[in-house]
């Protein structure tokens, strides 16, 4: 009996070497991966997906004089052109071709210092028929039967 014990050890043994080589498995293309899928910061709520810019939407926050979306627009229709990732809290509404207002708490011209002080990100702004990447969380301002969706941050792609 003792020796099919020590060939069953010997096997897990010689298994487990085998499998701890070091070297650490690749896709096949991993360039062409981390090419394709932009890196801006997610969050594992979120939506995240790539989308254009359809229409910059004239709607400013009048109420609040301080906000920056006060001055300049923060509101744009888009189209999801491909959804990457669904987070936990990702509203069914959000797939490919699906057409939604969005929120950019980083409004939708380029930032600076005169506009956000103290913001460490910059973004270069986006304008009608521009492509990015970008998080999407569900957002509800003001009326809680009107989803919006919120984009915190944003990546151009082309």
């Amino acid at each position: 009996m003792r020796f099919p014990h020590f060939l069953i050890l010997f096997l897990i043994v010689g298994l487990n070497i085998r499998c701890h080589t070091g070297e650490k498995p690749q896709a096949a293309n991993s360039s062409e991966t981390k090419s394709a899928v932009p890196s801006v910061p997610r969050s594992v709520n979120a939506c995240y997906a790539e989308a254009t810019v359809l229409e910059i939407l004239p709607d400013l926050n009048k109420s609040d004089p301080t906000d920056p979306c006060a001055s300049v627009p923060c509101y744009a229709r888009i189209r999801i052109d491909r959804v990457i990732n669904r987070g936990m809290e990702c509203d069914n509404s959000v797939h490919g071709g699906a057409e939604l207002k969005v929120f950019f708490s980083c409004s939708l011209v380029q930032t600076g210092k005169a506009l956000f002080p103290g913001m460490t990100a910059s973004y270069p702004g986006l304008k009608k028929n521009d492509k990015f990447a970008a998080s999407f969380l569900t957002f509800v301002r003001g009326d809680k039967d009107a989803i919006t969706f919120k984009v915190t941050g944003y990546q151009k792609t082309k």
